[in-house]
């Protein structure tokens, strides 16, 4: 031990001031280096991971497109809208005697009735006999539920209309004009009116439809699943067909083969 440092002393002694500093340098760059390659793999993964983020905010953005594209063709849904974008002016009419400072709002399961959010529900106007009016934009061809309830002057709720929630179904948008006025007439009690009637009928009209599309839906995937057992049998007999001309190609090759190998050992054999 004592031998070794004694040589690493005579040989650090014996070191040039040029090589000294030429060894500093070196031993520098390779820390540089070490660093440079350090900060770069850094970068690397911060790249991949901003790659990986990116891919999955994509992903959720795709999928709360489809979620939102979905729930506009859903006429129940609150994001309802006509396909071809008619919209109806529907006009909520009610008489109710209340005490001064409380108003008669309306709460329904679409956006413009406040999508059952108590905060949001949409106040009437008191016009002269008690009468309360309000007029709405709705998607033809929607089906919503609603009620009505009575908020005090600091916007609590005092009451809720008796009975279930009404059902309001509106025309069709290719049987109405846009900006048409649809009236409907309520009552607090809940008691089923001929808006009641009209809707039941207009929905009954929708299940018929659907029912009908949905037959029709059946019936094209039946063709469309014979057309598919069809193709794949052609296909099965063109890869038979196929199989037999390779299996004939083969045979008459090795046939040639043969001829040509019994033809050069004869002549071969000639001479």
């Amino acid at each position: 031990g004592v031998a070794r440092e004694s040589l690493r002393s005579v040989t650090t002694r014996a070191m040039t001031p040029d090589a000294t500093v030429a060894r500093g340098a070196a031993r520098a760059t390779t820390r540089a280096t070490i660093a440079s390659r350090s900060v770069t793999a850094r970068r690397a993964t911060g790249a991949r991971a901003a790659r990986k983020t990116t891919r999955r905010r994509a992903k959720g953005d795709e999928a709360t497109t489809a979620e939102t594209a979905l729930a506009a063709t859903n006429p129940t849904d609150k994001k309802y809208v006509a396909l071809n974008g008619v919209k109806l002016v529907v006009d909520f009419e009610m008489h109710y005697e209340t005490k001064f400072g409380e108003t008669v709002c309306v709460l329904g399961s679409h956006e413009a009735m406040g999508a059952w959010e108590l905060e949001r529900a949409t106040a009437l106007e008191w016009h002269e006999g008690s009468v309360w009016k309000l007029s709405v934009e709705l998607p033809a061809g929607g089906v919503f539920f609603y009620k009505y309830i009575v908020k005090g002057a600091n916007g609590e709720v005092l009451r809720w209309q008796d009975g279930s929630n009404s059902m309001l179904v509106l025309p069709e948008s290719w049987n109405v004009p846009n900006g048409s006025h649809y009236l409907v007439e309520d009552n607090f009690s809940g008691v089923p009116n001929e808006t009641t009637e009209i809707s039941e009928h207009l929905l009954a009209g929708k299940l018929v439809n659907a029912q009908g599309e949905k037959t029709q839906l059946l019936q094209q995937l039946e063709v469309q699943k014979t057309m598919t057992q069809t193709a794949l049998e052609e296909l099965l007999l063109a890869r038979e067909d196929l199989a037999r001309a390779q299996s004939k190609l083969l045979s008459a090759s090795s046939e040639t083969a043969a001829y040509d190998v019994n033809n050069g050992n004869q002549n071969g054999f000639s001479r």
